[in-house]
């Protein structure tokens, strides 16, 4: 069977050559991670395939077919969706709305077909295994669920591969469960995907192969089940790496206090208080949604605090 997903792109910019000459293919049914540290070239690579930028060097192929797209649009049409990490839906929109703007369903009188964008969007949620509000403004649904509307406006589109860039930065674990719940139904269904993620547990957990970039070039094609965390990161960064967290050389000085905050982000919520001393790297942790990004945005004065 030919490949959903096939091509040998290169790219440069303004001295720099940000692709040299890359393969890839992606099977039907096949979810295939795409590797490398930040700058190895998979954004680049990932705006090629989606016609957001066009190669100077190469061909894709779908489905055996050679294209070239020289917009978003063109790539669309072919069959090649992508979930970028900020969604393009419309917040105020419901996920009908959203799913068939710009394509609405009509009927022989030219006026909307209401119920035949319901019966679609609800037969694409199905094959999803996907329960949610179809009417109700995404803004109002929770991140994973605006994903999978996302994800169903691809598929109204006939995608045959499906490129997600970082999809569950923004999930709790649960709804990260979810996602690759509804990523192996899509893989029943033929769809490929490719799957761009810095965790590599989530690696091993849903990709079939995993192709490794560096410095924009292609490094190697494994598969998920013969290679290893250790072999991966060599590969990524062309080395063996010793020790991921090396000893600090210099202690804390505790002493001298750089950064007082005491934030409350909301008028009768709690205060968020904190210390950062000189030579101290501070680390927030905490859930999707428990104010890390906030307390962050109001810390640099983005965002209005109480």
């Amino acid at each position: 069977m030919r490949p959903a997903l096939a091509g040998n792109s290169g790219r440069s910019f303004p001295g720099v050559k940000a692709l040299d000459g890359i393969d890839l293919a992606i099977q039907h049914g096949e979810v295939h991670a795409l590797l490398g540290e930040n700058g190895a070239g998979k954004s680049t690579l990932v705006k090629i395939m989606c016609g957001i930028y066009q190669p100077d060097e190469g061909d894709i192929f779908i489905d055996g077919e050679q294209r070239r797209f020289n917009n978003y649009r063109q790539a669309i049409e072919a069959g090649v969706g992508i979930i970028f990490q900020e969604f393009s839906l419309i917040p105020y929109m419901s996920a009908i709305d959203n799913i068939f703007l710009n394509r609405e369903i009509r009927n022989r009188w030219g006026l909307l077909d209401r119920r035949a964008m319901r019966r679609k969007a609800e037969a694409i949620f199905k094959r999803l295994t996907v329960a949610i509000d179809l009417d109700c403004p995404v803004e109002q649904l929770s991140v994973a669920q605006q994903q999978f509307v996302e994800i169903a406006k691809a598929l109204s589109l006939e995608a045959r591969v499906l490129v997600l860039d970082e999809p569950t930065a923004t999930l709790t674990p649960g709804e990260a469960e979810h996602l690759f719940s509804v990523m192996n139904d899509l893989r029943l269904l033929g769809v490929g995907m490719v799957f761009i993620s810095h965790h590599l547990d989530e690696i091993f957990t849903i990709c079939d192969r995993i192709t490794v970039l560096r410095d924009g070039a292609y490094i190697e094609t494994l598969a998920t089940g013969d290679t290893n965390v250790e072999e991966l990161v060599r590969l990524m960064v062309g080395r063996k790496i010793e020790n991921a967290f090396p000893v600090k050389q210099h202690p804390v000085d505790t002493a001298t206090v750089l950064l007082e905050a005491e934030i409350q982000r909301e008028k009768h919520g709690a205060t968020d208080r904190f210390h950062l001393h000189k030579g101290e790297i501070l680390g927030f942790a905490g859930l999707v949604g428990s104010g890390r990004t906030e307390t962050v945005s109001a810390l640099i004065g983005a965002s209005r605090c109480h």
